[in-house]
């Protein structure tokens, strides 16, 4: 009985947080079965990107078997390759906004334009 007296004084007491309480739990039953749906679709698309860009690596990786295969033949470790291939894909692929192609410039700087001046007769 205390509980219910309680309760009533803070519906009195704070009528706004009590209303929002009450809305929160009333819809918080399909809201949350909502939510969680999102959370597994945003989840699946990650995982799909994942695995996209794993494919992309592999064949990459695929396409260069055989300067792997002259690599450890020559001694170095399945890290060393790994390492190489990571290093190398940073530093090829890293300025890759940057290569345009030969007519349009990108870090060289604005180009220069050339005014025509009319002469006036």
């Amino acid at each position: 009985m205390s509980d219910l007296k309680f309760a009533f004084r803070q519906v009195l007491k704070y009528p706004g947080f009590t209303a929002v309480a009450v809305l929160t739990l009333a819809i918080g039953i399909g809201a949350t079965t909502s939510i969680w749906s999102l959370l597994a679709a945003a989840a699946f698309v990650l995982l799909v990107a994942c695995a996209n860009v794993a494919n992309l690596l592999l064949a990459r990786v695929g396409r260069r078997q055989k300067e792997i295969a002259i690599r450890s033949s020559r001694g170095a470790g399945r890290w060393r390759i790994v390492r190489q291939m990571l290093t190398d894909y940073r530093g090829r692929y890293a300025d890759s906004d940057c290569r345009r192609s030969s007519t349009q410039r990108c870090c060289a700087g604005p180009r220069r334009r050339r005014s025509i001046r009319l002469s006036s007769a």
